[in-house]
């Protein structure tokens, strides 16, 4: 799956800004963020978060649905536009929950990584430093 500026990338933008974190920006500064991340296809009874485990990365369902578990009770089933793992990566703790696959499906990954080359300015990351976001005009990824 590749960005295309279709349904997919509508449903990223459109989780990205329920991110409590991302409120504020731009259609913009969204579309760059979502431009940071890659689809992926994951197999239907794969664990994709495994709780207690550090958080290096978020995901937002595209298509598929997943289960959430916590201290093995299941809380949550969740579907397309769903985001999984932001706590964990934004607040760099580790994951609180464990989730499962339950269909195929295809997900956009948001990493650390991503996030730590981008030019955007997310105040509420640069007033906690949890995310070492570069503050400034040059841009050193091309996606961003």
């Amino acid at each position: 799956m590749v960005h295309t500026g279709d349904m997919t990338t509508n449903t990223t933008i459109a989780a990205l800004a329920s991110i409590e974190l991302f409120t504020g920006l731009s259609k913009k500064e969204l579309a760059a963020i979502d431009r940071l991340m890659t689809p992926i296809d994951i197999k239907a009874g794969k664990e994709v978060i495994k709780e207690g485990t550090a958080g290096r990365e978020a995901f937002i369902i595209v298509e598929g649905t997943a289960s959430v578990w916590r201290e093995g009770r299941l809380i949550a089933s969740v579907g397309s536009g769903a985001v999984l793992g932001e706590v964990a990566l934004l607040a760099n703790r580790t994951r609180t929950a464990t989730v499962k696959a339950e269909t195929a499906m295809t997900v956009e990954v948001l990493s650390v990584a991503s996030l730590s080359n981008c030019s955007i300015r997310v105040p509420p990351l640069h007033a906690s430093s949890s995310l070492p976001l570069r503050n400034g005009s040059t841009n050193s990824n091309p996606r961003c």
